[in-house]
């Protein structure tokens, strides 16, 4: 995992962990993922498609206690969608106090959103 704003980690290495909703899934790392969800204060979304299986494989099943800020991008995505959007993803979380979404691409959202991104992690 790197951190929001980290400068000093071997880009090569994280994308190498990448997987895609169309890769074999493991278990034990699906719980990996959900449990690093249910612990996030802030989820950012990048790029996601909201495809039912990607948005599946983020669903925690329980709510934890922390309550968590989401962040996504909904580029090329009709604006009719984005209520739809915002509230499964906001489902699948279970305990989302604020959503932020934005038609821009994953670059101009995080320039335009890194101040509340950053204040949302302090």
């Amino acid at each position: 995992m790197v951190e929001f704003g980290a400068s000093d980690f071997d880009l090569k290495a994280v994308a190498g962990r990448i997987k895609t909703y169309t890769e074999e899934r493991d278990g034990s790392q699906i719980a990996t993922i959900r449990a690093a969800i249910n612990s996030a204060q802030v989820i950012v979304v990048l790029g996601f498609g909201f495809h039912r299986q990607n948005v599946e494989l983020l669903d925690i099943r329980e709510a934890s206690e922390a309550w968590k800020e989401l962040f996504m991008t909904v580029m090329g995505i009709d604006e009719q969608n984005h209520r739809t959007m915002r509230n499964r993803m906001a489902e699948s979380f279970k305990a989302v106090s604020h959503v932020s979404i934005a038609a821009v691409s994953s670059g101009e959202f995080l320039r335009k959103l890194q101040p509340s991104i950053g204040f949302a992690i302090s």
